[in-house]
This record gives C-alpha cells, sequence and structure tokens, in this order.
C-alpha cells in the first residue's frame, strides 16, 4: 500500500527531518483554517481512486488525513463540549477514510456554490448530508 511510506515521508518533512532542531515556541493558535472547501475537494478527488492522476499521491493524503483530524476534533468536541450529545452527522462504523473522501467530493460537484465556504465548513454540511442522524 502506499499510503503507508508516504506518511513516513510526511512525518519527516514535519518535524523538519533533524533531530537536532529544537522544538519552537507554540506561536498563537489558530482556530479555523485558511484552506477553502474548492482547495479541499481537489485534494480529495484521487484519494481512493483505482487509477489516480500521476503526482496526486500527496493530495490524496492531505485529503485524508485531513478527514481524519475533522473527525477525530469532532468526536471530541461533541464528547467534551456538547451536553445534549446531538450528532451533526452519523457515519456507519465500517465507513472508511475513502468513502468520506469520495462523499465530500461528490457533495462539491452537487453544491459548487458552497465550495467558497471554509474546509471545515464544507466537511461537515458533507458528512451531515451523507449520514444523517436517526432521531429516535
Amino acid at each position: 500500500m502506499r499510503v503507508i511510506p508516504l506518511l513516513a515521508a510526511l512525518a519527516i518533512l514535519q518535524s523538519g527531518g533533524s533531530a537536532q532542531n529544537p522544538p519552537q515556541k507554540p506561536q498563537r493558535v489558530i482556530f479555523w483554517s485558511p484552506m477553502s472547501g474548492e482547495e479541499l475537494v481537489d485534494k480529495c478527488k484521487d484519494a481512493g481512486s483505482e487509477e489516480p492522476a500521476a503526482g496526486t499521491e500527496v493530495q490524496s493524503l492531505q485529503c485524508l488525513v485531513y478527514i481524519s483530524g475533522f473527525t477525530d476534533g469532532y468526536g471530541a468536541a461533541l464528547i467534551g463540549f456538547n451536553n445534549n450529545k446531538q450528532a451533526a452527522f452519523c457515519p456507519p462504523e465500517q465507513v472508511s477514510l475513502t468513502q468520506m473522501a469520495r462523499v465530500l467530493v461528490k457533495f462539491g460537484k452537487d453544491h459548487p456554490e458552497k465550495l467558497w465556504m471554509r474546509a471545515y465548513t464544507v466537511t461537515l454540511l458533507a458528512l451531515k448530508d451523507a449520514y444523517p442522524c436517526r432521531t429516535q
């Protein structure tokens, strides 16, 4: 599987590739992503594709990592801050990141007028549309 070597390469790039560089003092935390929905959908278009376009491996990896972080962060926020425990989306347990990437791309094709929004908003809308929660 090609994803594992890409993850290792990304980890090396993120760490600066050297153990001699001391960690830097964190800067101001930014609570929003400057990436638009259009940029994220573009990164996701070949994620999980049987025949990805040449040179799209890094973009596909960025897409899957973004979705993984989004869903983990959403889950943490739901548990920690949502007293009513009402979720906006309820994917089945067996859903994969590549399936969620396909959902995001389809949402982008179906709703191009929303792609100007931030990536996190488009991701939430796409997952909410594809995986609605059933009220009991």
